[in-house]
């Protein structure tokens, strides 16, 4: 069974860094990283704000965000995610898919299939940022998916005016049902840095504007 999602994505991501007050560029250094946690923040949106808006040495004003849930992220060793996915993402002869840390989510539904203790297997270096594979609790069972082509989230060094195309597809296996395949196209450009003000404070900032397309 191949299953098709269709959708269309927007995602404006501010990626930040206290480090520097020129022109931005985000490197590996300002990526998550092995045993990295993250405080995760929703928020309503302002209803009365352009978010067309941008440019370079732009300033971003969300102090006025009001939270109404927080939650944290944390990025493990590999050798924390179930023994099956080892061999797949902690093989040291597959260097293509070796990865160096993975982050652990709820999951998702998909029609009646349910993927619970969702896994994503990460890899970066100076060059990338990239999804090597996935993995999923299906029927009890955890079920690894290699990502080929490898999902390249993020090419590095990220700077102002920066573009990107590609396309990644994984597949896992449901017991006694057939397969789930994801197909991916993922386009991005960076057309905006600055400053942008949370309640938490101001930061420096890259403004990523980034499209998914699953079908």
């Amino acid at each position: 069974m191949t299953k098709h999602i269709t959708s269309l994505a927007f995602a404006a991501l501010f990626l930040l860094t206290g480090l520097l007050s020129a022109q931005v560029s985000i490197t590996q250094e300002d990526l998550p990283a092995l045993d990295s946690v993250y405080a995760l923040t929703n928020a309503n949106l302002l209803t009365d704000y352009d978010f067309e808006e941008t440019g370079a040495d732009f300033t971003w004003d969300f102090s006025d965000l009001e939270s109404f849930n927080e939650a944290e992220q944390a990025y493990i060793p590999v050798g924390d995610a179930p023994f099956t996915y080892q061999v797949f993402f902690n093989n040291p002869f597959d260097e293509d898919y070796l990865a160096d840390f993975a982050l652990n989510t709820e999951g998702f539904s998909a029609g009646p299939v349910e993927f619970s203790n969702f896994y994503q297997f990460i890899q970066k270096d100076e060059s990338a940022y990239e999804i090597v594979g996935q993995g999923a609790t299906v029927n009890d069972l955890p079920v690894p998916a290699q990502t080929d082509p490898i999902d390249v989230v993020y090419d590095l060094p990220l700077d102002f005016g920066n573009t990107h195309s590609s396309y990644s597809e994984w597949q896992i296996e449901i017991p006694t049902l057939g397969y789930y395949r994801l197909q991916q196209n993922r386009t991005y450009e960076v057309d905006g840095w600055g400053e942008v003000t949370t309640p938490t404070g101001t930061y420096n900032a890259l403004r990523v504007r980034m499209n998914l397309r699953n079908d």
